[in-house]
């Protein structure tokens, strides 16, 4: 069965990437869209504070890192959501993320201080 541990990733964006939303659905739209994912993130934190939700267990930041070195494209990513939704990133160098996760096995990273991490299963047991 379903233990509702899984999931909890409360962050903006989507599964594909900007560029091809933007090629569906126009430049503008796709901001807006995005737009409207960072004040999803915001909706859910602001219902755990209003309703008291503690169950939830929300864990503050999220850390996305690279397996392989690209720093540069990573850096520019960065850069794009700053310039194009105002939504800041802070970009991690090789030293920063090893010594974070303690393992040489990562390269460069993403710190999303605004982004977290609930018990998806407890914050739906109090909405219900």
């Amino acid at each position: 069965g379903a233990s509702g541990r899984n999931g909890g990733f409360v962050t903006p964006g989507f599964a594909t990437g900007g560029d091809n939303i933007a090629a569906r659905v126009g430049r503008e739209a796709a901001r807006d869209l995005h737009r409207l994912s960072i004040e999803g993130v915001e909706f859910v934190r602001d219902t755990i504070e209003t309703l008291a939700i503690s169950a939830a267990q929300p864990r503050a930041g999220l850390l996305s890192v690279l397996r392989y070195d690209d720093g540069d494209a990573l850096k520019a990513y960065a850069e794009q959501m700053a310039r194009d939704h105002g939504y800041e990133l802070q970009y991690l160098e090789r030293e920063d993320v090893r010594s974070v996760l303690k393992s040489a096995r990562y390269h460069q990273g993403l710190r999303d201080p605004n982004a977290f991490h609930i018990h998806p299963l407890n914050y739906l047991r109090c909405l219900a």
